[in-house]
């Protein structure tokens, strides 16, 4: 009979850090479940429906626009409260929102690259 352990040896994190307007943030990243990983990917693929919705939409239907614009909205808040939830800053950093919104585009590719690597997921 085989015996298996899946956690053993493994990780429950992972660190980085990128350097802003001179300050250097650091961060611990909680590998996610799949569970916690779930209204993530969901929310982003509910986000490109709303986005073909509204390409689709004829300019006169503001009432339609607005409704798929709240929508989105509030899913990309969903998106973002658990996002924050894995990341946390080290003492003194930025929060990871703010990070993201400031780090070069450069960057924020090699950003994408470890989220994909790590997460096992495309990162947007």
């Amino acid at each position: 009979m085989s015996t298996y352990n899946l956690t053993s040896n493994l990780q429950s994190s992972f660190d980085f850090s990128a350097t802003v307007d001179g300050k250097e943030n650091k961060y611990v990243v909680k590998y996610p479940s799949q569970k916690e990983l779930e209204p993530i990917t969901r929310g982003y693929s509910r986000l490109q429906e709303l986005d073909k919705a509204l390409a689709k939409l004829d300019e006169n239907e503001t009432s339609e626009k607005d409704k798929i614009t709240k929508e989105a909205e509030k899913i990309g808040e969903e998106i973002t409260k658990c996002f924050n939830d894995l990341f946390k800053p080290e003492e003194g950093s930025m929060p990871i929102g703010d990070l993201l919104e400031k780090l070069p585009i450069n960057a924020r590719k090699e950003f994408n690259k470890m989220i994909s690597t790590e997460f096992n997921v495309e990162a947007r």
